[in-house]
């Protein structure tokens, strides 16, 4: 027999299934102070009422079990709601993004970072633990009170119905709130999910892992059609004929060796700025002034961090919207420098003094085109300076392998003193910073930085001391910004700049690229806008290598129309951010997939310009992201080529 429903009796259930309700409020109220704080909020009832609902489906069955047991089983659940918690929050302070599954695929290198998570955990992570201090006590309570309280106890038939009820209800509450969504912004809410915040801002954190997982887990490999490949042909064919017949300075560095030095964490506010009356970086600002110096140059990198560096300079081609291509597309068949390079006689190698399988570049770099692989297992680790081998050893050793390679030869240095929290040994520290100018973290970055620049030092000497230095193309980037100094505070006060808008911020992140070429030969400062795409086409025109056996998305940055650079972000920022030469349009995370939400400004001026101006960049970087994500998720680079 059906009982009539009323509100009393609606209470009662309620009041009798307490710990159910309040433990679900604690955590949900947990996680809104939690998007709140990173800004991640849209509708607040939305996401209240989508978050309940996703909870309720996934416990509902507790309601089959005793007081007691179940009120424990929730502690539990909540324990591991606030570990994603934790991971997000932590993961948010270093990224500017929500942890998603394919980052935690590359699970395996987190042993490796945990020293640096852990230095920066502070008591706002500790405050997501504050509701356990009143939760266990009184899930002791409830425990002892259901155990005095027969009536507590009702029959399993009943709990039987309850459970089920609860949980249909519950999803139908939570299907109701994804079709309302999908209605009002498009399918591409969930399918594009890692493009756009709506599922995290309108339906909650714990709903955005749910889609997460759906799209990881069901997604499926990845196959380019033949329409599209048409498409992709007619475009890259397009694309290389934008430089024009007589390219400037092609081939000047024809068959010449190629050294190519990977500076970690290298920001460009640092070239030419001193401190406490010493120059940080004395070597690189010499280099510059014997380089082709381009002064406007971004990272790209993605959630791969340094290996999207690497693959985004070698590749020409965009970094993954979620995770490491080095950790994700394994298998893939690249065409990139060294490749071309190796196909020309080339003996390729690279140099790192750490672990082999760190982002898998023991897996990915014969993928490369890379022959030879010098990392902590067979290189002399005589000084450790941070985490692994330092500058300066890696750099003799690196001229070693040099000097034994048969030529012409490309050498990949990827340096590593200069890694994140930046301690290195307090004889290395040479720089006289005054007390309390600045925080610790970029006293370090300092510190560590004019010790990498030494150690460059050093390299360049052996290498005009060996005769290699003016037998070469000598390349120099940095790999990214610091890591913890992305808001760019203690940047803008060590230039003495104020942070009024996000164009200036973005600003503060750029990095330096140099190319030398032999004896110093047509040094300039190149000021077009630039990124680590156009790392590959600009070389290879250096090196007359043939653009028809390429795909590249980056420009030849010596050849390229005036007022034609153009470099599009999606990381740490919103997707969709790009500057050229004349435009900066900024999209903040929290407003990704919204391009009214962004801000238009001019590159000269400063000033904000209406946002129509930006709107054909927004769409090409866009375009062009899809584009890229195609080729890689698709492994389709030799399709394109016709092989």
């Amino acid at each position: 027999m059906v009982r009539k429903f009323t509100w009393r009796r609606a209470l009662q259930w309620v009041a009798r299934h307490q710990e159910f309700f309040l433990l679900h409020a604690l955590l949900v109220l947990k996680m809104l102070a939690f998007q709140s704080a990173i800004g991640f909020v849209g509708g607040t009832f939305g996401v209240l009422l989508s978050s309940l609902a996703l909870l309720f489906l996934l416990t509902g069955w507790t309601l089959l079990l005793s007081v007691r047991k179940r009120v424990w089983t929730l502690i539990f659940v909540d324990l591991l709601l606030t570990f994603v918690l934790f991971s997000d929050a932590l993961f948010f302070q270093n990224y500017d993004r929500i942890l998603a599954l394919p980052i935690v695929g590359q699970a395996g290198q987190l042993g490796d970072v945990m020293s640096v998570l852990q230095e920066q955990v502070s008591g706002r992570e500790g405050l997501l633990l504050a509701d356990f201090l009143f939760a266990v006590p009184y899930a002791i309570w409830r425990g002892r009170k259901a155990t005095r309280t027969p009536a507590l106890v009702r029959p399993r038939k009943q709990r039987l119905l309850q459970a089920a009820a609860v949980s249909l209800l519950s999803l139908s509450v939570l299907l109701g709130s994804l079709s309302s969504l999908v209605y009002a912004y498009g399918k591409h809410t969930v399918s594009d999910i890692y493009a756009n915040n709506t599922v995290l801002e309108n339906m909650g954190v714990f709903n955005y892992h749910l889609a997460d997982a759906y799209k990881t887990l069901f997604q499926g490999d990845v196959t380019v059609a033949q329409s599209e490949l048409e498409v992709l042909q007619a475009w890259m064919a397009h694309h290389r004929k934008e430089q024009p017949a007589s390219p400037r300075l092609n081939g000047i560095a024809k068959g010449k060796n190629v050294i190519l030095v990977q500076m970690e964490a290298l920001q460009g506010f640092l070239i030419g700025k001193s401190v406490g009356g010493q120059e940080i970086t004395p070597n690189l600002n010499k280099l510059a002034g014997e380089s082709l110096y381009f002064d406007n140059y971004f990272p790209q990198i993605g959630l791969g961090v340094t290996s999207d560096c690497e693959f985004a300079s070698l590749n020409s081609l965009y970094p993954l919207q979620q995770g490491s291509a080095y950790m994700l597309q394994t298998d893939n068949t690249f065409r990139s420098l060294p490749n071309l390079l190796a196909e020309q006689g080339y003996q390729t190698f690279a140099v790192h003094g750490y672990k082999p399988e760190f982002y898998n570049r023991q897996e990915v770099y014969p993928r490369e085109g890379i022959q030879a692989f010098y990392n902590m297992n067979n290189l002399e680790m005589d000084e450790v300076v941070g985490w692994g081998l330092s500058d300066e050893s890696m750099y003799r050793q690196s001229v070693e392998k040099m000097q034994e390679a048969q030529e012409p030869f490309f050498a990949y240095m990827i340096s590593l003193s200069g890694h994140t929290t930046y301690n290195i040994p307090e004889e290395k520290q040479e720089l006289t910073i005054p007390e309390g100018q600045y925080s610790e973290l970029f006293s370090n970055y300092l510190q560590a930085q004019h010790y990498a620049d030494k150690a460059l030092g050093t390299l360049l000497d052996r290498l005009k001391r060996e005769g290699l230095l003016d037998n070469s193309l000598l390349m120099l980037y940095g790999d990214h910004f610091g890591n913890s100094l992305q808001d760019g505070v203690q940047v803008s006060k060590f230039l003495g700049q104020e942070i009024t808008n996000n164009r200036e911020l973005m600003e503060l992140r750029k990095i330096p690229f140099l190319i030398r070429l032999p004896y110093g030969e047509h040094a300039a400062v190149e000021s077009i806008q630039a990124g680590q795409i156009d790392v590959l086409p600009t070389v290879a025109n250096l090196l007359g290598l043939d653009r028809e056996k390429m795909v590249f998305f980056g420009h030849d940055l010596l050849n390229a129309p005036p007022n034609s650079g153009f470099t599009a972000f999606r990381h740490y920022i919103g997707i969709g951010t790009y500057a050229t030469d004349e435009l900066f349009y900024v999209v903040t995370e929290q407003n990704q997939g919204h391009f009214e939400k962004g801000n238009c400004y001019s590159r000269t001026s400063g000033e904000e310009l209406p946002l129509q101006a930006c709107k054909a960049g927004y769409d090409r970087a866009l375009r062009e992201f899809s584009m890229s994500d195609r080729i890689v998720e698709g492994n389709a680079v030799m399709q394109l080529l016709g092989k």
